[in-house]
């Protein structure tokens, strides 16, 4: 029985789904972004210093607009992605912070979770895309 040379797949293109990766990380630091803004109508307004004696100074910034995303790639592809903000964002989604302790907290607000949740569906298609691509080449299964 003949194969065709072109049945068989041989290329898992890293590349678009690196590429599919990072548009769902910048899609989901822009909704983080417009969550935090929708969600106060107080907070900071401008970026401020604060001195500390363990750090030196360290600037604390505008929550919306210091939100960041990285990846890791091994073997070529995408294995991590990872978002950071400025601390404070961490004590506004538990309540907590200025006199707040976790014990006794502030209403907390949901500016990260429910976002996150949200867009895993999405991220979970893309990886299965390319990792069913990524098992079929594994095994040489060949397609007629």
């Amino acid at each position: 029985m003949a194969i065709a040379a072109d049945s068989v797949i041989t290329d898992v293109d890293d590349a678009k789904f690196n590429k599919a990766v990072r548009s769902w990380a910048n899609g989901v630091k822009n909704k983080l972004a417009a969550s935090a803004r929708s969600k106060t109508t107080k907070g900071k307004k401008t970026q401020r210093v604060i001195k500390t004696k363990e750090e030196g100074s360290i600037v604390e910034k505008i929550l919306s607009e210091d939100i960041r995303y990285s990846v890791k790639i091994n073997y070529g592809a995408i294995e991590r992605v990872s978002f950071s903000f400025p601390r404070h964002g961490v004590f506004w989604q538990k309540g907590v912070g200025k006199g707040y302790p976790v014990s006794n907290p502030r209403k907390a607000v949901d500016w990260f979770n429910s976002i996150i949740e949200q867009s895993i569906p999405e991220l979970e298609e893309i990886i299965a895309g390319y990792y069913a691509d990524a098992v079929v080449n594994a095994t040489q299964i060949l397609i007629k």
